[in-house]
């Protein structure tokens, strides 16, 4: 791996909200006693307890409980797909972020040590990481963001009569965000296809 790949997806982490760590690492480490499985996702599990407080999280927004089951299968597909591209997050990497949040966000860092061991910390930390070199990876390898995209993004969306007469390149500029989370959609859809993904309780 690169030491611009490992760069990018520790400034990935380094820009993510304080709320958003929180909800993520919730999903990961929750040490609830309940271990009712969700799913599993190529014999990974989704437990029900790692779900609920996430769902907390969001309760009041317009976000469901199935939202964020699919959410997660989507990211742990993600994941899945690092050693195929031989990606890999080092423990330099995680050290770099836990002194990042310790010194950003010293009080939430605290309740999370209270609550957590320091191994499922690093755990979920780590997987934020990788999580973000593969799908900066897929962004530049596989799913690019180039004039077919753009056009499916368009249509799925119709938005052809307000982006009619834009270049492009003058889509992507504007809607950078928009075009790269959808195309990681789509190629998370192919990937689900090639996934043994059993829902095992409601």
């Amino acid at each position: 791996m690169s030491g611009a790949t490992a760069d990018r997806g520790v400034k990935f982490v380094k820009k993510l909200t304080c709320f958003l760590l929180s909800a993520m690492i919730a999903v990961c480490l929750c040490a609830c006693k309940e271990q009712s499985i969700l799913v599993t996702v190529n014999g990974e599990p989704i437990l029900k307890a790692e779900i609920d407080p996430v769902y907390e999280e969001y309760i009041e927004s317009d976000i469901t409980y199935e939202q964020i089951i699919e959410d997660t299968i989507d990211e742990i597909l993600v994941i899945q797909q690092a050693p195929k591209y031989k990606l890999s997050v080092s423990e330099a990497d995680v050290d770099e972020s836990i002194e990042f949040y310790k010194i950003t966000y010293p009080e939430m860092y605290q309740e999370l040590s209270e609550t957590y061991t320091e191994k499922e910390i690093r755990k979920k930390l780590k997987d934020r990481l990788l999580f973000s070199m593969v799908r900066d990876y897929a962004l530049e390898h596989i799913c690019l963001v180039d004039h077919q995209l753009i056009q499916t993004f368009t249509k799925a969306y119709g938005l052809e009569e307000q982006l009619k007469g834009y270049t492009d390149e003058q889509i992507k500029y504007t809607l950078d965000s928009e075009l790269q989370d959808f195309a990681v959609k789509q190629w998370t859809k192919d990937l689900r296809k090639q996934a043994e993904i059993v829902y095992t309780a409601s």
